[in-house]
């Protein structure tokens, strides 16, 4: 539940619901089992609480007073306050727990974001969500390496979902897991069970994502971490020229392998290398 969010209209709507209905039936109620007898005074107490509060939206946390206490403090640290967000924070640990390239890791997600930005100059659509979660994705990618490098893709995805990321929605990190999941093998398909249960939105989102990671992880096949973008060119045709430099051949055949999916979205990709 770390993360969701709902209205304090929904809260106030549920609170009616729950109400209106015996202890034997609100029993039944997945969640409730044990609280049939006081959920309902718990509901009216948080709904009066946020409305003389003024609130309209409320986001679940699992954190509680000594988190809040231990954050306060570390605020008063320049260093902690300035250098890396909760978020960042967290998916750095998480890598770090899982023992990835973080030298690799830290390559393939600055590569993700220059080819996002390069994107949205020439004109495709880009939103800070998409910059948040391919930073995030690139960071995690090869986490399931720690399992095993057979289908460490599907490993990743599993291990992101289970990690507790900090400061992201359950959505988000849906979104992140499966990234993960695409940076390499078979693109997202409609017999993927776990693609199709996002909504059309989210599925376009990841596609488009998945697409630039794995361009993004192929330049650095090598983990080098040398390769630089100079130029990604939109042609009239609809396909691309990206320009790197810093590559070794195996970056740009890594590169070329995985560009199947950014063709499929953003048309034909074509790489120079000086």
């Amino acid at each position: 539940m770390n993360g969701v969010s709902f209205t304090v209209a929904e809260l106030g709507a549920l609170l009616e619901h729950v109400r209106g209905l015996k202890a034997a039936a609100r029993a039944r109620i997945p969640g409730l089992e044990r609280r049939a007898e006081t959920v309902v005074a718990g509901l009216a107490t948080l709904h009066a609480a946020l409305t003389v509060l003024g609130a309209s939206e409320v986001t679940v946390s699992e954190g509680a007073l000594r988190e809040g206490m231990l954050i306060e403090e570390l605020s008063r640290f320049q260093a902690y306050r300035s250098v890396l967000s909760a978020r960042q924070r967290s998916v750095l640990g998480t890598a770090e727990r899982f023992g990835a390239n973080l030298s690799h890791s830290r390559q393939v997600a600055a590569l993700s974001r220059a080819l996002l930005d390069a994107l949205h100059a020439a004109g495709e659509p880009v939103d800070h969500e998409d910059r948040s979660l391919l930073t995030a994705a690139g960071a995690l990618h090869e986490v399931g390496q720690i399992v095993a490098q057979s289908a460490h893709h599907k490993h990743s995805a599993y291990l992101i979902r289970h990690a507790e990321l900090r400061g992201f929605s359950p959505r988000e990190i849906e979104l992140i897991a499966q990234l993960a999941r695409y940076h390499r093998k078979s693109p997202p398909k409609a017999s993927h069970a776990e693609f199709m249960a996002l909504g059309a939105g989210d599925r376009d989102r990841v596609t488009r994502l998945a697409a630039v990671l794995r361009v993004a992880d192929g330049l650095d096949r090598s983990h080098a971490g040398a390769a630089r973008l100079e130029g990604l060119r939109r042609a009239a045709d609809g396909s691309w020229e990206l320009s790197v430099s810093g590559v070794t051949p195996l970056d740009l055949a890594g590169a070329r392998d995985k560009a199947d999916l950014w063709a499929r979205v953003f048309g034909p990709l074509t790489l120079r290398a000086p």
